[in-house]
């Protein structure tokens, strides 16, 4: 299970509606420090970006932002900030496919701990639609801490970033 969904860290449909400001229990962890370690209260962070009110303007907003929403743990939110360009990405349309996607990701959520994420590069194209970014992301599962660098492409639409795929280049246990 943790290298089957680790590769992109995550897999969304940006094209769907914002969740309901209902559908993602985060209203009591607005003045706490954000998990994306930005060092920001969660609430000027990456809460409106889970919420929908606010897109990943840059590469790096997308990482940090999925990344919180793991630690979180809103696979709603993996599940939207996945490009239609992914191969992991189900329509919405499809419930059961839908469904069973979003317990894949919330089962990596809750056995999952993300303890810190470190942008090392981030490149975007000079028409700003597509961008690579490469990461570092400590975990801990288990009980075991495993570290990776990925490199990902993610692209951008009206909705923001969103994620397309990933290629780990290391892993360290």
């Amino acid at each position: 299970l943790f290298f089957g969904l680790i590769k992109g860290f995550g897999t969304g449909d940006q094209n769907s509606a914002p969740p309901r400001k209902d559908a993602i229990d985060i209203s009591m962890r607005g003045a706490e420090e954000c998990k994306c370690g930005s060092e920001r209260p969660y609430e000027d962070c990456c809460r409106p970006i889970h919420l929908g009110r606010r897109r990943s303007e840059t590469p790096g907003d997308l990482l940090k932002a999925r990344f919180s929403a793991y630690a979180y743990k809103l696979p709603e939110y993996i599940l939207r900030s996945t490009s239609v360009e992914s191969t992991d990405w189900v329509s919405r349309k499809d419930k059961r496919k839908w469904n069973e996607w979003k317990e894949e990701v919330q089962q990596f959520c809750d056995n999952t701990e993300p303890l810190k994420l470190e942008i090392l590069n981030e490149k975007e194209s000079e028409s700003r639609n597509r961008a690579s970014v490469v990461f570092r992301v400590d975990l801990k599962q288990g009980g075991e801490k495993v570290s990776f660098v990925e490199k990902c492409l993610v692209t951008w639409s009206e909705f923001g970033y969103s994620y397309v795929d990933g290629k780990l280049l290391d892993v360290m246990e």
